[in-house]
């Protein structure tokens, strides 16, 4: 009887480890404030860093300064282990990123590619995150 009952608790042990879902990122959902540095190829001139908050959770950990002008749509995420990837669409523009978390800040990087009329033009932004508490 104590050898079933082992072999049950065993299997059981198994069983939950082989269904299990893998794990998301090392991530906090909430409120987290997000400074980007934006660098333009050839251009001389610095744009400053901006620092702006916004809500995170499980459905969305992109981070995107959120502007109803540009219509940006994130069009594809994936995630693996501790970073998170997307692709992303706006009216003028494209690009991806990728961010790895690490609990309670991230560090990212997010390229864009649009064309102005005048040409085309790349821009790199540089992102670190910190989380400050739960959304109200």
């Amino acid at each position: 009887m104590r050898s079933v009952l082992t072999a049950l608790i065993c299997s059981g042990f198994l069983f939950s480890a082989c269904s299990s879902e893998p794990a998301g990122p090392d991530f906090k959902e909430g409120k987290w404030s997000i400074t980007s540095k934006t660098e333009m190829q050839g251009m001389p001139m610095q744009i400053p860093a901006t620092t702006f908050e916004q809500c995170l959770s499980a459905q969305d950990r992109v981070p995107m300064q959120k502007n109803d002008n540009d219509g940006c749509k994130v069009m594809e995420q994936k995630v693996d282990g501790d970073t998170v990837s997307w692709r992303y669409e706006c009216q003028h523009s494209k690009g991806d990123g990728s961010i790895t978390y690490t609990g309670e800040s991230f560090q990212g990087k997010m390229n864009m590619h649009t064309d102005t009329g005048m040409g085309a033009m790349t821009m790199t932004t540089t992102m670190t995150g910190k989380y400050l508490g739960p959304c109200e």
